[in-house]
Formats: C-alpha cells, sequence, structure tokens
C-alpha cells in the first residue's frame, strides 16, 4: 500500500506541475492577446474610413491633379492637330500650284 500510495503522490505532484504549466501558457497566450490586441487598435486609428472627410480629401486631390494632366495633354494634341493640319493644307496648296492651272472643260 505504501507503493501505491507514493505512485499516487507522484502523480498528483505531476498533474499539479502540468497544471501550473498549463496556466503558465494560457497566462502567457492571454498577453500576447492582449499586445495583438492593442497593435491592431493602433493600426486600426491609422486607416481611413469609408466616409471619411481626409478620405474624401484624399480622392478630391487626385482627381484634381488627373483632370488637370488629362487638360493638359488634350491642349498638347489639340495644338499638334493644329500644327499639323495646317502643314497638310500649305502642302496641298504647293501641290496644287505645281501642277498648274486645271481646266474644266466638256
Amino acid at each position: 500500500m505504501d507503493k501505491s500510495l507514493s505512485d499516487q503522490a507522484e502523480l498528483l505532484q505531476a498533474a499539479q506541475t502540468t497544471s501550473r504549466q498549463q496556466r503558465a501558457e494560457i497566462e502567457d497566450m492571454k498577453s500576447l492577446l492582449a499586445a495583438r490586441e492593442a497593435d491592431h487598435r493602433r493600426e486600426m486609428e491609422h486607416r481611413y474610413t469609408i466616409d471619411s472627410p481626409k478620405l474624401e480629401e484624399l480622392f478630391q486631390s487626385k482627381i484634381t491633379s488627373l483632370v488637370r494632366e488629362h487638360a493638359a495633354e488634350r491642349n498638347e494634341y489639340e495644338h499638334r492637330y493644329a500644327v499639323f493640319s495646317g502643314v497638310y493644307s500649305l502642302i496641298s496648296l504647293v501641290s496644287a500650284l505645281k501642277s498648274g492651272p486645271h481646266i474644266c472643260g466638256n
């Protein structure tokens, strides 16, 4: 019986040790979770919400910039078109003058 009692005491001691280790692990996990939640909260503070005035301002700024760029490109292409159209008119005129007068006859 002595041996059985000592075996049970050892099992009880092992169970208590395991229990303490598991409690320590649980506390570590709780601390880790709390730290991650705090990090997440801090990270979310720096994000914009969909209806955020700051986000709207950022979009408006970008849109204004793109509209300006588009207008500048369009003006450049319109200028090029005008120049090339004038050049084409001059080439056509010179070509017509070189070929001489055309007489319309029956």
